[in-house]
């Protein structure tokens, strides 16, 4: 385990260095979230091109040497940690959405496994990237918000980056492309109604049939644009939205090499990059034995389109909790957004404390209803988690008030024995039996002490789980 935190901690050093160098700050005070960054990075631009040239001609030969000492270690470390674990997927992105998600996940699950997204950066030249430098940076910004959690005294990791060389395997590795594109024509051919032997085969289908394929793709809602809705777009508009997302984020050549494709092309190639995704998700859950995690409601869609192929797989060889995953997938609904305002620093001292083992038990405890619910029954499984926390939640808030009551009372009888004893201070026949100083400063002082222990007491339950939940909820 030592070796474990030392190699994470070694590797953010890295990155903190580079972001320090990049623009001069942390980056906890460069910006409070991707948005802000993005507008910094906007605002500042003339003032951080020299430091940020700077910063990478250091940062290069520094993580490329990381990155060759290590190879495929901190993937043998992910394999070895125990307890609950889930590994995130279905982007190679971490953006401000897969942070916030982390952040709730965390509450309940024991480890995150990250596939590390600064390595896509070093292993490929992503000529096709047309704000290369930038993004970069903006992976380094996102990935460091997590840093006070390497640095924690933590009894096990809450969250463990690994190489997991993605980006090599699906551009050279034959195996991998292989199953990257039988995943893809697998899936398709089961919501169309073909069964495609290989990839050759749903390319000669769709050269024959490109007006069935397209229907079909639109049927069953297999095509989503990045940023767009799941269902409530036609295909065609999500075709503009995918063409005008490559126009803004890609090179001159890869846009024309793009408008080439016949739409029938463009879809497929579209579906294909989000299918490498899911396909790593699953190697990695399956290898890793943690539960599959993605963050984003398209990455869902996409996770459920492929669970005939490969979730039941996962079930049947004992790597993946049903019930965990659908709990952990409601943390991201609407009605629990306010998850999300728990800070890194009071997510530190929660994991510190192993308030999660806790708070998943009390959890697992009222879901208990819940079994035998599917995944897709998303809003049904959402209410049961909001429930059950309201109702913790309340459970902390009489813990409170048996606080205040229980010391409201000592309160009352420490005033009851002032006023009695200040009385008989004066009186004449017992103030010399009494003294006239010492016991009202007795009685005073007991009552510093219970208001003292009250305090104590109070704090306590404040940073509690159930006392943080109730500050994020607003309460």
């Amino acid at each position: 385990m030592k070796e474990l935190i030392d190699t994470q901690r070694k590797f953010f050093a890295i990155l903190n260095e580079f972001f320090k160098r990049a623009t001069g700050e942390e980056a906890a005070q460069f910006a409070p979230s991707t948005d802000d960054f993005d507008k910094r990075i906007r605002r500042d631009a003339h003032s951080l091109a020299v430091t940020v040239a700077d910063a990478f001609n250091w940062f290069y030969p520094e993580i490329i040497s990381f990155y060759e000492q290590q190879k495929t270690a901190t993937f043998r470390q992910a394999k070895h940690i125990g307890g609950l674990k889930f590994v995130l997927g279905g982007a190679s992105r971490f953006t401000e959405t897969h942070f916030n998600s982390v952040r709730k996940v965390l509450l309940y699950a024991d480890t995150i496994l990250i596939p590390d997204p600064i390595l896509p950066w070093i292993e490929s030249p992503r000529t096709e990237e047309r704000f290369r430098d930038v993004l970069l940076l903006r992976e380094t910004f996102s990935l460091l918000r997590l840093k006070p959690l390497i640095d924690a005294n933590i009894v096990y990791p809450a969250v463990h980056v690994f190489q997991s060389w993605e980006k090599s395997l699906q551009d050279q590795d034959r195996q991998t492309i292989e199953g990257i594109l039988g995943l893809t024509a697998g899936v398709i051919g089961s919501y169309l109604g073909h069964n495609f032997e290989s990839f050759d085969d749903l390319r000669a289908f769709i050269r024959r049939n490109p007006a069935d394929y397209l229907s079909g793709i639109e049927q069953h809602n297999l095509f989503v644009a990045p940023g767009q809705e799941v269902i409530g777009k036609p295909l065609k508009t999500q075709i503009s939205e995918y063409v005008a997302d490559i126009r803004e984020w890609r090179t001159k050549d890869f846009i024309q090499k793009i408008e080439k494709l016949s739409p029938a092309e463009l879809v497929t190639n579209g579906i294909t990059e989000r299918f490498t995704h899911q396909y790593h998700l699953m190697e990695n859950a399956e290898e890793l034995s943690a539960n599959p995690m993605v963050a984003i409601s398209q990455q869902w869609h996409y996770f459920e389109l492929c669970a005939r192929a490969t979730e039941r797989r996962l079930i049947e060889r004992g790597i993946m909790s049903e019930e965990a995953v659908r709990t952990i997938r409601a943390f991201d609904a609407p009605g629990l957004s306010w998850l999300g305002n728990i800070s890194i620093a009071d997510l530190v001292q929660l994991r510190e404390a192993n308030e999660n083992e806790y708070f998943r038990k009390e959890l697992d405890n009222q879901l208990h209803q819940l079994h035998g619910a599917t995944a897709s029954d998303l809003n049904r499984i959402a209410a049961e988690v909001s429930h059950a926390i309201a109702s913790l939640i309340a459970k902390h808030k009489n813990e409170l008030a048996d606080i205040q009551r229980k010391y409201n009372g000592l309160h009352t009888k420490t005033a009851v024995t002032a006023w009695v004893t200040a009385a008989a201070a004066f009186s004449p026949i017992l103030g010399p039996f009494v003294g006239t100083v010492a016991a009202p400063l007795a009685v005073f002082g007991k009552y510093v002490w219970d208001k003292y222990n009250e305090r104590q007491d109070l704090n306590h339950a404040s940073k509690s789980l159930m006392g943080i939940f109730a500050k994020a909820d607003g309460d």
